[in-house]
């Protein structure tokens, strides 16, 4: 091991300066302006140095200045390699004033290093520390980009309501269309027994003969008459009831794809705006990192080189001069464990919004829902919006489709005519 100096203000070569005495630096003065390392009262000087020159070599101001980096790594996160590259900037020449002879180490000198080899310990724990934290810092930033397309997931949601909203109108209209061929069918059947009625030709005062065969034509033709009638407005009934029901389901659907419409464009601006500013997140984040990560290394790898060179200090003088060249030549740090992965920025989702492009009263989506539809010959179907505005205007009675058969009152005429038969 390197000669010590037996006092802790002993230099080599019987020289007897006093080292300077120096005021204490302010309260609140940088450590990092401390640690230019000027001597202070109490200091040890090292032997073989005159006071004036020693400016680089106090040891205590480089480990207290350690301590302060240290503990900003914890609280910030972030790494500051200037006091560790300027510790073995110090310890370097340190280390070759004492393999040449020129420097002898005290007792104090040698606890100091002791104390900086236990700084160094503590950064390169923080470092490691740091690291994940970086790490996380890039990864969360990513996934802000990423978790956007939550703004879309409840799309689906709606596009469902409308999907299963439209089935039923669908379904309905079906219905719907059948009862109107149904009702069309038996009306038209009732039309054409009333056209077909030829009642017998009585007098204008009916003989007993004429009445009589009157009578019996009546029977047979009232039993025919009155059911096809009945089945031509129970037809009508269940028509109108059905298109009622329908026109109903149609509003369902129709305000249930005007809400998914307006989700499916919300939701687009929220992602729009959500990526924009995750994008750019992401970047400032990531330029952060980088700068801490290339502090971190160097300060890793500084503290790598303090180390070595306390290493040198404390051999004994024969390995010394190899173990100094092999710290300040051929030290080789890995930081690779240091690395940070930098994910890729995920691309922008494009807004799909052809679905709902056509929304309720325009032609296409008339055209899309209801007038390609193969119900909609018998069941045709209008923009519920447009149904409504109809609506607000004074309008008709709906007049059924068996109009034809209002020729039965011909046949009601003959009947009270020829009174009941006894």
């Amino acid at each position: 091991m390197g000669a010590r100096a037996s006092g802790a203000h002993g230099i080599a070569g019987g020289s007897s300066a006093v080292p300077k005495r120096v005021p204490a630096a302010p309260r609140g003065e940088s450590l990092l302006v401390q640690a230019r390392l000027v001597p202070k009262r109490g200091w040890p000087v090292l032997a073989g140095h005159a006071a004036d020159d020693i400016d680089a070599l106090a040891l205590p101001a480089s480990a207290l200045a350690l301590s302060s980096t240290t503990s900003e790594v914890e609280q910030r996160g972030r790494s500051s390699p200037g006091s560790t590259s300027l510790l073995e900037s110090t310890l370097a020449s340190l280390a070759a004033g004492v393999v040449s002879g020129a420097t002898v180490l005290s007792d104090s000198t040698m606890t100091s290093l002791e104390q900086i080899a236990q700084e160094m310990d503590v950064i390169i724990a923080g470092v490691g520390t740091t690291h994940a934290h970086g790490q996380s810092e890039v990864d969360r930033a990513r996934d802000g980009v990423t978790n956007c397309s939550a703004a879309k997931a409840y799309v689906g949601r709606y596009a469902s309501i409308a999907s299963s909203s439209e089935e039923l109108h669908e379904s309905c209209r079906d219905t719907e269309a059948r009862l109107s061929v149904a009702k069309i069918s038996l009306c038209s059947a009732c039309a054409d027994v009333v056209a077909s009625a030829k009642p017998p030709t009585v007098s204008t005062v009916p003989k007993p003969e004429e009445l009589e065969t009157l009578l019996i034509w009546s029977a047979g033709y009232n039993g025919t008459f009155w059911t096809s009638k009945a089945a031509c407005e129970a037809a009508i009934s269940d028509h109108e009831e059905r298109r009622r029901s329908c026109g109903a389901a149609q509003v369902k659907f129709e305000m249930a794809f005007c809400e998914y419409h307006s989700q499916v464009f919300d939701s687009c601006k929220v992602y729009e705006s959500c990526y924009s500013e995750g994008v750019s997140t992401k970047s400032q984040v990531e330029q952060q990192v980088r700068a801490d990560e290339a502090a971190r290394k160097a300060q890793y790898t500084s503290a790598k080189h303090v180390q070595c060179l306390v290493q040198v200090l404390n051999a004994s003088s024969d390995d010394q001069g190899a173990l100094l060249q092999k710290c300040t030549q051929n030290l080789e740090v890995d930081t690779s464990m240091l690395d940070i992965y930098y994910p890729s920025t995920p691309a922008e989702e494009q807004c799909e919004s052809a679905p709902v492009a056509e929304p309720p009263c325009t032609g296409g989506f008339v055209s899309s829902h209801y007038t390609t539809k193969s119900w909609h010959a018998s069941a045709s179907a209008t923009s519920a919006r447009t149904s409504r505005r109809r609506r607000r205007r004074r309008q008709p009675p709906r007049v059924a489709s068996s109009i034809s058969c209002r020729r039965s009152s011909q046949n009601d005429a003959l009947t009270r005519r020829a009174g009941p038969i006894s």
